[in-house]
């Protein structure tokens, strides 16, 4: 049976548990180790996710929102990738912002590994999360860049309908096939022309349409695959990139329009064995 996009059904649970949240443990505590960038840092606790921020930090306020909205997005992505919620500590290192968090990391962006988070704001909580949880599920790069950026487009808690953005890049003009999609190795995780946005939004609209049809299963094999593209496709679906493009295209006027998923496209890709 057909299943609701993801962005449809679980971004309103995610909101449900986030103001579901009220319970935590708030802590301080002071590293001790003179030359440790995080001494004197407090840390508020909240299950098994700790914040740590610097004393005075000026979005002091965002911590507690921070904790509590974390752990509920952990939650749905282990939905979404079909895992166990993980049970061990998450560290999070709040910065003051980009300026603080170069210094600091050595980076301009914020990003995780499998169990810390380097956040500070303007940034949205959702990308960064699942940066986390896809490094669990698949601790590799993929050979298709775009599925990467696509899921963790799709698991950013934005709202966004990526279906309706792609009927809106096939109306005009924009569109860019999949096999230019998947032929793309040096696409930025941070996407800042029209051309990456554009690639990333077209990659949420293919990850969620392989997951709606065929599971996250089928987008492991896609996303671990060593063969090229075409090869990939074929020796999952029996079937060419183009003619996955085109079940692609056909699912995405339903996926634009979620109200209309009581019918099936014309096609669908056949199970993968």
């Amino acid at each position: 049976m057909l299943r609701a996009p993801f962005p449809c059904i679980f971004l309103a649970v995610a909101l449900g548990l986030v103001l579901a949240a009220c319970q935590s443990d708030k802590k301080e505590t002071s590293p001790s180790a003179a030359d440790d960038p995080y001494a004197g840092w407090k840390t508020y606790t909240n299950g098994t996710l700790r914040v740590h921020y610097p004393e005075g930090h000026p979005m002091a306020a965002h911590v507690e929102e921070m904790a509590h909205v974390f752990p509920a997005l952990m939650r749905r992505d282990a939905q979404f990738f079909q895992v166990p919620v993980p049970t061990d500590t998450i560290e999070v290192y709040f910065y003051t912002g980009v300026g603080h968090g170069h210094k600091i990391t050595g980076t301009y962006y914020p990003y995780a590994d499998t169990s810390v988070i380097h956040f500070w704001l303007p940034s949205n909580y959702g990308p960064i999360m699942a940066q986390l949880m896809l490094k669990r599920w698949y601790p590799g790069e993929p050979k298709f860049r775009f599925l990467k950026h696509g899921v963790r487009a799709l698991l950013e808690f934005a709202g966004v309908n990526y279906h309706q953005r792609t009927q809106e890049l096939i109306d005009s003009g924009k569109f860019v096939s999949l096999a230019e999609l998947a032929a793309d190795t040096a696409s930025d995780d941070y996407p800042d022309t029209e051309s990456e946005q554009i690639r990333r939004a077209l990659g949420a609209s293919f990850v969620d349409f392989l997951v709606v049809h065929e599971g996250i299963r089928a987008f492991g094999m896609m996303y671990s695959s060593p063969l090229p593209f075409d090869s990939t496709v074929q020796r999952m679906f029996s079937v060419s990139a183009d003619s996955l493009q085109q079940l692609w295209l056909n699912f995405v006027p339903l996926g634009a329009h979620p109200e209309e998923l009581g019918r099936l496209p014309p096609e669908a890709p056949p199970a993968v064995p």
